[in-house]
């Protein structure tokens, strides 16, 4: 079985701009794919900007990689550390280059399957899925300040909603001299997806729907599709972004 992976990005119901950026690339032979979704921060001059340079630097410097069915574990982590890295350099270089630029940030998710297991390294908000017929599980843990209380027990996971600063991120890429992400390692089988995805899908519709929303006869370009047309009907009032791997 070959991987397939389709990705697609809406501006929503009430931004003027899209401060969401995705790419992805699939090897010729369909093992191995590679995937990146940042989203900018909002309210800050330049989140469009942050989040094109970080897609742009992780996906240049990841395409030479995705040809090679076999690479070792420990090379993987340090490409995914490095790639991360670099895009935090470059925006900061542009925040230090433009003053207008100066608070500029953006949120990265890097996603790198090969066969039957992937690696993910996050910053921020934005959030991987593994999508089967019965559930969404979130791989990723949120860097914000509503997640921070829920692990220190301030609050519980079912208070999040009641935080009005929830959203505010404890890390992203481009605010800080230095950034570490978050790098794991999962595997998934022939009936499960991995889904990247933007606040603003996750905002919009929650993921205990996206089971019945996303239905088997479905190509991965229509269950991505049904996914942004959800969450535009729930009236997203964020940019929504969503990407798709799923082995067929």
């Amino acid at each position: 079985m070959s991987l397939r992976v389709y990705g697609e990005t809406n501006i929503g119901l009430s931004r003027k701009q899209n401060e969401d950026a995705i790419a992805w690339h699939c090897s010729s032979n369909g093992n191995n794919v590679v995937a990146v979704l940042a989203d900018g921060m909002g309210g800050r001059p330049g989140g469009d900007v942050a989040s094109k340079t970080a897609v742009d630097i992780c996906m240049t410097q990841l395409l030479p990689f995705v040809e090679q069915d076999h690479v070792s574990i420990t090379d993987i982590i340090e490409i995914l550390n490095r790639v991360v890295a670099d895009a935090n350099s470059a925006i900061r270089a542009v925040r230090e280059k433009e003053q207008i630029y100066a608070r500029m940030g953006t949120t990265l998710l890097v996603l790198w399957v090969l066969g039957d297991q992937a690696f993910v390294a996050n910053i921020g908000d934005s959030r991987c899925y593994r999508l089967s017929k019965s559930e969404a599980k979130q791989i990723t843990k949120d860097d914000t300040v509503a997640q921070a209380m829920v692990d220190d027990g301030s609050i519980s996971a079912n208070d999040i909603h009641r935080v009005p600063f929830k959203n505010v991120l404890t890390k992203a890429v481009g605010t800080e001299s230095d950034v570490i992400a978050d790098v794991q390692q999962i595997f998934f089988n022939s009936d499960d997806a991995l889904v990247l995805c933007s606040d603003g899908l996750t905002g919009a519709v929650n993921s205990k729907e996206w089971p019945s929303i996303v239905t088997s006869e479905h190509s991965v370009q229509q269950q991505v599709k049904c996914l942004i047309e959800a969450s535009l009907s729930n009236r997203a009032n964020d940019n929504v972004s969503v990407i798709m791997v799923r082995r067929q």
